[in-house]
Parts: C-alpha cells; structure tokens; sequence
C-alpha cells in the first residue's frame, strides 16, 4: 500500500513538474511573441511617417515650378521622346547620321530630375556656394526619408518571418505530438522512405553504369 502511493504521489509530483514546464515555456513564447509585435509596430509606424513623407516631397517635386518650367521648355524646344530637339532630328536626317560634332540635346527635364534626385551626378563646377547648398537640401528632402522608409520595411519583413517562426515552432511541437500516436504517420513515413531508398539505389546503379561505359 505505501508503495503504491509512494508512486502515485512521484507521478503526480511529476505531472505538476511538466505543466510549471509547459505554463512557463509557454509565457516565454507570449512575451516573446509581443515584444516582436510590438517591434513590429514600431516599424510599420515609422515606414508609414517617413513613407508619407517621402511621398509628398516627391508629390512636390515633381509639380513643382522648377519641374513644369522644364517642361514647358523642352516643349518649346520641340523635344521628341525619341531623341533630340526636332531641329537636331531635321539636322540628322539631312546629314544621314549624327551632325559631327553636335552632340544630341538631353532634355532639361532630364537634368533637373537627375541632379535632383541622383546623388551621383555631381553639380556643375561653375556653380556659386548657394547654388551648391541649395541642391544639397534638395536632394536631402527627396532622399533622406527614403532610408528610414526602406529601413523599416526591411525590419518589420524579418520580424514578420521571426513570428511565424515562432508560432511554427509551436505548432510543430503540437502535430508532432500527435503524430507520435498516429498510425497512419508511420505506415506513409515508411512507405515514403521505402520508395526513396529504392529509387536512389536505382539511379546509384544507372549512374555507376553510366560511368563503366564512359571508362571503357
């Protein structure tokens, strides 16, 4: 008799031991989980500020005065999408090829988005200091937030993938479980398993042939 209770208060004793296992493995899951969802909505509220900021500069920009003046003359000019000023075409075509010497005209719209927007292109040399600042503070107001933007959409993707991580991992421990007292588990990983061997064994054998063939 005291053994039998002696063993029923170790089993019991054993049960409680892995639920406090399981409750607090499962809190460290929950708070991990929210500490990613709520970096998660740090980064979808800074992709969003900075986003909307980016967007409404390029809005601006590319209404702006600076940019419809440059449209407007290249309209004058007679630009044609296809290259060149109608006049440059006239020129080339009387010619039979490119007028030497002339190089074909690049639209001023071109330019000005180029400088603007390409911190590569470096400003003409000519250009005063206020010139030079100018374009600078430009260039700062279209590309800066385009960093925190990018940034943030690139964080909150691999938060994303780390959640569901982490709700795979919880769900695998949960099918596995199951599995381990599934019959029909076992009979479909044997069969896979069988098919695999036989099948590589086989290709083994083509390739191995294959090989002799070749060596004789």
């Amino acid at each position: 008799g005291d053994t039998a209770l002696a063993a029923a208060a170790a089993a019991r004793l054993e049960a409680m031991r892995k639920a406090t296992a399981g409750t607090c493995a499962g809190a460290a899951g929950r708070s991990e989980a929210g500490r990613l969802e709520r970096f998660s909505d740090c980064c979808c509220c800074v992709a969003a500020w900075c986003g909307e900021f980016a967007r409404e500069q390029a809005l601006v920009f590319t209404t702006s005065l600076g940019a419809l003046a440059c449209l407007a003359l290249d309209l004058r000019a007679g630009w044609h999408p296809l290259g060149g000023t109608l006049a440059w075409q006239a020129a080339a075509l009387a010619a039979g090829s490119e007028p030497r010497g002339v190089r074909r005209p690049v639209p001023l719209l071109l330019t000005f988005f180029k400088l603007a927007a390409w911190p590569n292109v470096a400003a003409p040399k000519h250009w005063q200091w206020f010139s030079q600042v100018t374009l600078t503070t430009l260039r700062c107001m279209l590309l800066l937030p385009v960093v925190p933007t990018c940034l943030a959409l690139a964080l909150g993707g691999a938060v994303s993938v780390a959640r569901f991580a982490l709700h795979f991992k919880a769900v695998r421990a949960v099918e596995m479980e199951r599995a381990a007292h599934s019959r029909w588990w076992f009979r479909i990983r044997d069969a896979g398993s069988a098919v695999t061997g036989i099948t590589s064994l086989v290709i083994f054998i083509r390739v191995y042939a294959d090989e002799r063939r070749r060596g004789v």
